[in-house]
């Protein structure tokens, strides 16, 4: 998968869960469906950090590697972003994921690299890079599903 083609996805599916974050009211943000589920700026915020994720990953050429226990260590901090922090740090967070995409080579992208996460899976760098595309597309279409239950049926 070329460089070129990440980034696309990755801007697609950034600006897909913009719009779908933006039509969510006010009064629901931080509604849980059955009052169990996950809110939408509980989603939101994760979405917006995960870039981050992925632009010190290329940035280190692998040496630094995600684990749960920092991704949980994180939590408390994104749980008290508003919206339009969230949205802010999605952008920024994005953009720096894409600079760092196009710093690494192709051939780099596709270079195994061993991850302590999923059951120490090892992947090419360039499908890691791409948990920013699946996180994206996931989020939103969790967002979806909220909207739907609180009655909007439009397509954002």
């Amino acid at each position: 998968m070329s460089k070129e083609l990440i980034i696309a996805m990755i801007e697609m599916g950034r600006d897909g869960l913009i719009r779908t974050a933006q039509a969510v009211p006010d009064d629901k943000l931080n509604w849980k469906p059955l009052d169990n589920g996950r809110a939408v700026l509980d989603l939101l915020s994760e979405a917006a950090w995960v870039p981050e994720i992925v632009t010190r990953l290329l940035e280190s050429k692998g040496e630094w590697k995600p684990s749960y226990e920092y991704f949980k260590q994180g939590a408390p901090e994104r749980a008290a972003w508003t919206r339009d922090e969230c949205l802010e740090k999605l952008r920024a967070n994005t953009d720096a994921a894409i600079a760092a995409i196009r710093d690494v080579s192709e051939e780099e992208l596709l270079q195994p690299m061993k991850m302590p996460i999923g059951g120490e899976i090892t992947l090419p760098l360039g499908i890691w890079v791409m948990m920013t595309y699946r996180t994206f597309m996931s989020r939103t279409a969790q967002i979806n599903y909220i909207q739907t239950l609180y009655g909007d049926f439009e397509s954002h």
